[in-house]
């Protein structure tokens, strides 16, 4: 097809470890596009575990959250004990939600209940334990 041309030959490498030589026509394509470093798609999830809730942990795992945060709070200035208290309000709230969930036995609303209480805990820097 390109009988006439000269087809520049380029070494591919990730990481320091060989993968091939592509040979590629300059006419067809521009050099600045190929010179570029090949960006690998990083935006995929892998499922590692799949398994059950332990409902038990995660409601100790509330509880101790929630009583570190109150103990936080009352012994903070006044200035961040205001945005604590909006905080821990809404935690409450979800905590309040969450027993009705439980008490309803709608096992649907209890998961996001539990996921929305442990997400909100999450954004305050805790974190539950892997054990």
């Amino acid at each position: 097809m390109f009988s006439k041309c000269d087809f520049k030959v380029l070494e591919l490498n990730d990481n320091s470890i060989y993968i091939g030589i592509v040979k590629l026509n300059d006419s067809l394509l521009k050099k600045a596009n190929i010179m570029q470093p090949i960006i690998r798609d990083t935006s995929f999830k892998q499922i590692k575990k799949v398994d059950k809730k332990n409902y038990a942990t995660y409601d100790e795992f509330i509880i101790t959250s929630l009583n570190d945060y109150y103990n936080r709070m009352s012994s903070a200035s006044q200035k961040d004990r205001e945005m604590m208290l909006i905080n821990y309000n809404r935690l409450y709230e979800s905590w309040t939600k969450l027993n009705q969930a439980k008490s309803t036995q709608d096992f649907k609303d209890l998961d996001e209940q539990y996921d929305s209480l442990s997400y909100q805990l999450y954004l305050l820097g805790y974190k539950m334990s892997n054990n």
